[in-house]
């Protein structure tokens, strides 16, 4: 704090200020998740997706902060991605904490083509 009367004027003084990105690093892939990135469900049982079918791991966020959206879906027909604590509505984003809580699940049509699996990609 300039407490002098008048306050000093530095003139002809210049100086650089350089922003340090707090994140420099983009999410990669956590250690063991196999590609392709995807997951097989029994086409009459509710399925939850789990960090070993979907994991990314960002140094400079927390997994509360490193979101998945669901940017294309796939027909109802074919059955939901949900969020645990709230059943029967489309997931449009989650996050990797719910991955890891276990709250993100793939719910089968209710009117399924019989018994066998879906394949579900991740990209």
């Amino acid at each position: 704090v300039d407490s002098a009367d008048p306050p000093n004027v530095l003139e002809d003084q210049e100086f650089n200020i350089q922003i340090l990105p707090s994140n420099d690093e983009p999410p990669r892939l956590a250690p063991g998740v196999a590609m392709p990135l995807g997951i097989t469900a029994v086409a009459d049982k509710i399925t939850t997706i789990t960090p070993t079918h979907l994991a990314y791991i960002d140094l400079d966020s927390d997994p509360r902060n490193l979101q998945y959206e669901v940017t294309k879906t796939f027909p109802t027909e074919f059955g939901t991605l949900e969020h645990a604590d709230r059943p029967y509505v489309p997931l449009r984003t989650f996050t990797q904490a719910e991955l890891e809580a276990g709250k993100v699940i793939y719910r089968p049509a209710p009117t399924t083509y019989g018994p066998g699996s879906s394949s579900l990609m991740f990209q």
